[in-house]
């Protein structure tokens, strides 16, 4: 399912302890979303897309803990990590949340 992010409501809870996100697609209609689980380049059918590189290959929307800050990244399959910044410093890590569709 691809659909335009817009508009997202979520609380500031740790990673891995927020149950759910509430966006809104391109179309207005609510998606719900959850952070599901993933580790070395895995990500479940479901995860939500959030761009491509020049190659063609898919960035997926990830999550993950660094130094008491909750942050967003990529998952990168290819190189299996998600790679977040964090004070001008890219950091790969191996376990991650990922974002996915719940149907």
């Amino acid at each position: 399912m691809k659909f335009l992010l817009t508009q997202v409501c979520m609380t500031d809870i740790p990673l891995f302890l927020t149950k759910y996100v509430l966006y809104y697609n391109i179309k207005g209609n609510k998606v719900h979303l959850e952070w599901d689980y993933g580790s070395e380049g895995s990500v479940p059918e479901n995860a939500v897309e959030g761009g491509r590189d020049s190659s063609g290959e898919a960035y997926y929307i990830g999550q993950h803990s660094h130094l008491g800050d909750t942050l967003p990244g990529k998952i990168q399959r290819s190189h299996r990590r998600l790679y977040i910044s964090h004070n001008g410093k890219e950091y790969g890590k191996k376990k991650y949340a990922v974002l996915v569709v719940v149907a």
